[in-house]
């Protein structure tokens, strides 16, 4: 164990302006350079000083993806800090600072403008010299959601296509690469036929030369591990191989192919539903016990960081039952890749990411989800299913079409975030809520029994109640009797005429019940106000029409105003 006065070492280079950040559990990391920024050279190491501290043991960034554009983010605060004077963090006003945020508002898309806000407060907040005036500022709300559109998805038929295509790339991948890494193990054993020595000893040959062979003093070697494809590179009229072809069919005898690697992606998010963050940053699963000894399962993590500590760690247990299954997905996944890991482990760089392949110009493998997916997926995506690689649709398909129940969010972003935003889920919800407005209203226009009289002149001003004038107030139609129910229940009396006077009165009520029916718990609501709603909502619909509605709206006084609340608190009750 080190010292107890042991500080680790500063991810800081000596410029004060190069900050080194590192995944949370793994060992990929980005350098984010704020050399070039406009501002003066003490606003930048402060601002590199604040990114180490939020990148670092005590922040809240922890992977590479939060920090990727942030030099882009801070390019626009630092150069209006400098038009504006301000050379230091320590100098920032609340003035300047929504000076800063009309300028963003001005130059940029409401959703990018927040985004970069976001950014910029992440650093400040954490800044000692960030001054306590800037305090309130910063707390003024930064996050708004932007998604109010429908979101796109694929037909669940297309769905279904991406994932066949999906598990058949990943399985032949997983066959090819696992028989070659077995040969290979068996070097040299004399049972190998002279082509099967011939392979393991070119599969040597690759990896010996860390994946890179010269083109042509290793034809023979590129024969025997397949790689043949005659790749024409024309210089001055002469055709020659082209190596950087050749070289690529030979690494994917032992690691996977980018194009590959965006099919291990697609059939993970197929089976599971994880959005891209997750399948990025997969580790190698664990073997897990199951009730069925003729069942493999496997334990693999999840960390969604969005979730806050106590809720972004989980795990699954994903059981191999049969080829269609995502057991045996993560199974052909880990058999894959698992050369691409011995290999990075003998030349002292050990990984536990699950999702490891070849690029195609680089010096060793890399981890993750590749760049330019639509691109390396072109290749095995099923045909005439549109947008290759769009890992937001879907996951999204998966989430609202298939499974149709929240498994990596809460109930309320499953209903905001998902189903709320889908088209096709709108259009069968709005379909149920039609059918159970129908069914409830029926009710309500067969007991609808007031009269609408054309004019105020019709009925006479001293027999009216609320919202209606009565006929005959000292015979209830039902009851003979006088009448004592409220006048709530005018809507359903035969007595009850209503003239432009009262319709006003009966439009305002119906917005009034709508204004308290978000504000008394619905128990309340079903016994006391629900019935006489629906009747308000009857009366509406079968007897005005909305231009009617809306100039009623329109006439309404603060005197009707006053009349209809009153009636809500019950004051006219058994007067």
């Amino acid at each position: 164990m080190p010292e107890t006065d042991w500080t680790p070492p500063s991810r800081i280079d000596e410029s004060g302006l190069r900050v080194t950040v590192t995944n949370e559990g793994t060992t990929h990391s980005v350098v984010v350079d704020l050399t070039a920024l406009p501002g003066s050279p003490e606003l930048r190491r402060e601002l590199a000083n604040a990114l180490a501290t939020k990148t670092g043991p005590t922040g809240t960034w922890k992977r590479v993806a939060v920090v990727e554009n942030i030099a882009w983010c801070l390019e626009t605060f630092t150069a209006h800090l400098a038009e504006n004077g301000i050379v230091s963090i320590a100098a920032l006003t609340p003035g300047a600072w929504n000076a800063y945020r009309l300028h963003l508002d001005e130059r940029f898309a409401p959703k990018t403008a927040t985004h970069i806000l976001s950014k910029v407060v992440g650093l400040l907040r954490v800044s000692p010299l960030l001054p306590d005036a800037m305090a309130p500022a910063l707390r003024m709300r930064q996050y708004h959601n932007f998604k109010t559109d429908p979101q796109p998805t694929y037909k669940v038929e297309d769905f279904e296509a991406i994932q066949k295509a999906a598990q058949h790339a990943v399985h032949a991948a997983a066959r090819r690469i696992t028989a070659n890494s077995a040969l290979l193990a068996k070097q040299g054993d004399p049972s190998l036929s002279p082509e099967q020595a011939q392979r393991a000893a070119a599969l040597q040959t690759l990896l010996d030369n860390d994946g890179y062979l010269h083109s042509r003093s290793n034809l023979d070697v590129f024969a025997a591990l397949g790689a043949t494809t005659q790749y024409p590179n024309v210089i001055r009229g002469k055709t020659y191989m082209k190596a950087s072809g050749l070289i690529t069919e030979a690494r994917a005898a032992l690691f996977l192919t980018p194009a590959e690697a965006t099919a291990c992606a697609a059939l993970l998010i197929c089976h599971e539903g994880y959005n891209y963050s997750v399948v990025h940053n997969l580790t190698v699963p664990d073997r897990a016990a199951t009730a069925a000894d003729t069942q493999d399962a496997y334990r693999t993590p999840t960390d969604k960081p969005r979730r806050g500590k106590a809720g972004r760690h989980q795990t699954d247990i994903l059981v191999d039952d049969g080829e269609e299954s995502v057991g045996r997905a993560i199974r052909w996944i880990r058999e894959a890749t698992e050369p691409a890991r011995r290999y990075l482990a003998d030349r002292g760089t050990p990984t536990d990411r699950l999702l490891l392949y070849w690029p195609q110009r680089s010096l060793g493998p890399a981890s993750g989800i590749p760049d330019y997916v639509r691109d390396t997926a072109r290749t095995w995506w099923p045909e005439g299913v549109p947008k290759p690689g769009n890992w937001a649709m879907l996951h999204r398909t998966h989430v609202t079409r298939i499974r149709r129940r929240p498994e990596h969010h809460s109930r309320r972003t499953f209903v905001n975030e998902y189903l709320l935003l889908d088209q096709a889920a709108r259009e069968e919800a709005n379909g149920v809520i039609r059918q159970g407005l129908e069914s409830a209203l029926r009710p309500a226009v067969s007991r609808l029994a007031i009269r609408i009289v054309p004019s105020d002149t019709d009925v006479p001003e001293d027999s009216d109640t609320a919202v209606a004038s009565c006929a005959d107030y000292d015979h209830h139609p039902r009851t003979g009797v006088r009448c004592d129910e409220s006048f709530l229940m005018c809507l359903r009396c035969d007595n009850a005429k209503a003239g432009p006077r009262h319709v006003k009165r009966i439009v305002l009520l119906h917005d009034a019940l709508a204004n308290l029916r978000s504000a008394i718990d619905s128990e309340t609501w079903e016994e006391r106000f629900q019935g006489h709603y629906l009747d308000l909502v009857a009366f509406l619909r079968n007897k005005l029409t909305e231009d009617e509605i809306g100039e009623a709206r329109r006439q309404g006084t603060d005197e009707d105003r006053r009349i209809i609340e009153a009636l809500l608190r019950g004051e006219y009750d058994r007067r």
